[in-house]
């Protein structure tokens, strides 16, 4: 839950998941409650994170449903959601790993995982 990968859109990946463009971004959850529901329904949950871009992200159902109101079809509330920093987005799309945002992953695990220098923060 704590990284997102930002990775080269397949052949298969319909524009609906890319916006048209040519990555995606998956992130898997580290919650019981997503990854239930992924399990019930045998195939992965394609979404956004919480909030709008540029916005902090959201903590509460309540947040969410007042940030989004009418727009969303469903909220899934559970009492034990995790709160700290958001995930940390590394771009593996292109030759050169790039840093886009560094949350609760600190730039310098990635770099142990890494060759030195071969990541652009």
């Amino acid at each position: 839950g704590a990284l997102t990968l930002v990775l080269k859109r397949a052949d298969g990946v319909v524009d609906e998941i890319s916006a048209g463009g040519d990555s995606v971004a998956i992130r898997v959850p580290n919650h019981p409650v997503p990854r239930a529901i992924v399990s019930q329904l045998g195939t992965p949950i394609t979404g956004t994170s919480a909030n709008r871009t540029g916005r902090p992200g959201l903590v509460t159902a309540e947040e969410v449903l007042r940030e989004f109101g009418e727009e969303l079809d469903m909220i899934v509330d559970s009492p034990d959601l995790p709160s700290g920093l958001a995930s940390t987005v590394l771009d593996l799309s292109t030759n050169v790993p790039r840093v886009i945002r560094e949350g609760s992953v600190l730039w310098s695990d990635i770099e142990r995982v890494c060759k030195p220098r071969s990541i652009i923060l």
